[in-house]
């Protein structure tokens, strides 16, 4: 009884055997003789071949037995001198359409692989198979990229001039705020109106100021001088604003009178901050300056010259050292802060002043170019006579000469462990005799590299003591801070 087998017979390749009616069966041709190629598949009986050009294919089975036969072909590639005999190997080569079998055997006149022994289309069970039945070349399938569905939010997006709804939904393609759901104009009741009628946007209307509510201000005269010249705080100022003008004598020269009159020849009271600067209140009327500069005795010099040694600043403690006479000035410190000693030692050693004439600002951060200004004045150097071409130049260039700083950002807020390495290089980098430990820090290990040394004798000798149990050394030091370390480094270290 027939069981629904037939026979297939493969002639010249491989793939024989029983098959039901409608099996697809592989099929793969034998390698090629000398000189030959592969042609075609064909059979005696019926049966389809996938592809009848292709050495490795599939064959569907008919009802009914059958002997398919693959043929072959003059290869059109003269024969190698001597002869030539393929070693084709069992291993599979491919790209991304095709497999083959390479000729192992050395001087090959194959080079086209369509030539090649087994050379086939790959071939795959359906659209999403990935593996080729013949020689397992795996291919790579793109999926389709699936359809955006947008998910529009019902809150409004919005900046100060349109409004819109984001898409909630991940991937959205949409990124321009223009092409976004509800996009428009914000929408006002009139030139008054700060909120949007749609989305609820709320504008900011700056009402121009009346001209009536100006202040007026008041016009400061102060000519050149012989002999020096006199700098004031301001050009223009309101009745009743303070006024500070800070004089600067030409070498050789020291002020003799300073008087500030009204348009009516009224003389204002004038008082002095030390320091060379006066201060006086401004009044309802424009105002003058007049002064008068004297050459100084030789021997008895009011402002000193470069090379005539000064003892009003110099580092604290030094023999001869002349503090500042005048009550500190400023209303922000009190004796209660934790820095009021701090403060009161850089004012009267003239190495700190304020910020105006009665603020000193104590938690504002410090900058770098104003640290070389205070090491400067404590090494003698006057840094108010011909200060250069920027107020901190001075200070700049000593502190490069003497390898304090390599005199970058200067106008950086300086870290606590940079001015810890200022200080460290200008005690002139002592060596500590006992190594200390900053692990009693919980951020002693934070240190940079460059600074480790310097906050190690800054911690030995009492300049820096932490806070709650930190270093903070990358925290910018406040001004506060900075008349702190500089009065230990003057206690501990410059006596």
């Amino acid at each position: 009884m027939n069981t629904g087998s037939y026979t297939l017979t493969v002639t010249n390749g491989n793939g024989s055997g029983s098959y039901e009616s409608g099996v697809q069966v592989s099929i793969t041709a034998n390698s090629a003789p000398d000189g030959k190629v592969f042609d075609k598949w064909t059979t005696d009986n019926g049966g389809t071949f996938a592809d009848a050009s292709s050495a490795s294919t599939t064959f569907t089975m008919p009802a009914k037995d059958v002997t398919i036969t693959a043929t072959y072909k003059d290869s059109g590639t003269p024969p190698t001198p001597g002869g030539h005999t393929h070693a084709w190997t069992s291993d599979w080569s491919s790209d991304a359409t095709h497999h083959w079998h390479e000729c192992s055997a050395a001087g090959c006149p194959v080079t086209s692989d369509s030539a090649k022994d087994g050379y086939g289309a790959h071939t795959y069970d359906n659209d999403t198979d990935t593996i080729c039945n013949d020689c397992g070349y795996v291919r790579t399938i793109t999926p389709p990229t699936p359809e955006h569905t947008h998910k529009w939010s019902t809150a409004w997006d919005s900046n100060a001039t349109h409004h819109w709804h984001e898409c909630s939904a991940a991937g959205c393609p949409v990124t321009s705020n223009s092409v976004k759901d509800g996009y428009g104009v914000h929408v006002y009741d009139n030139s008054t109106d700060t909120s949007c009628n749609i989305c609820g946007y709320t504008r900011t209307i700056v009402t121009p100021p009346n001209p009536s509510d100006w202040a007026e201000t008041y016009y400061i005269s102060v000519p050149q001088f012989t002999g020096g010249e006199i700098i004031p705080s301001t050009r223009n100022a309101e009745r009743g604003e303070r006024v500070t003008l800070t004089v600067r004598p030409d070498a050789g020269y020291k002020l003799d009178s300073i008087t500030v009159t009204t348009i009516s020849n009224r003389e204002i009271a004038l008082r002095s901050l030390g320091d060379g600067r006066y201060s006086f209140t401004m009044p309802d009327s424009r105002v003058s300056v007049d002064a008068s500069f004297i050459k100084a005795a030789d021997n008895t010099p009011d402002i000193p010259s470069e090379d005539v040694p000064f003892t009003g600043l110099g580092t604290p403690g030094i023999s001869g050292i002349v503090l500042n006479p005048a009550t500190m000035p400023f209303r922000d410190v009190s004796a209660n802060n934790w820095y009021y000693n701090s403060v009161d030692y850089v004012w009267k050693h003239y190495l700190m002043t304020g910020i105006s004439d009665t603020q000193f600002a104590p938690e504002l951060t410090t900058s770098r170019a104003m640290i070389w200004i205070i090491l400067a004045r404590m090494n003698n150097v006057r840094t108010d006579i011909n200060p250069g071409s920027t107020w901190y130049e001075k200070g700049m260039l000593w502190a490069m000469e003497h390898g304090v700083t390599d005199g970058s950002n200067p106008m950086d807020d300086i870290t606590r462990e940079q001015l810890a390495t200022m200080l460290w290089r200008n005690a002139d980098k002592p060596v500590l005799d006992v190594a200390v430990d900053l692990s009693r820090f919980s951020d002693g290990d934070t240190v940079s590299e460059y600074a480790q040394t310097a906050i190690r004798w800054a911690v030995s000798v009492g300049i820096i003591n932490g806070s709650a149990g930190k270093l903070n050394p990358k925290d910018t030091a406040t001004r506060a801070q900075v008349a702190a370390m500089i009065q230990r480094y003057g206690e501990k270290v410059g006596n």
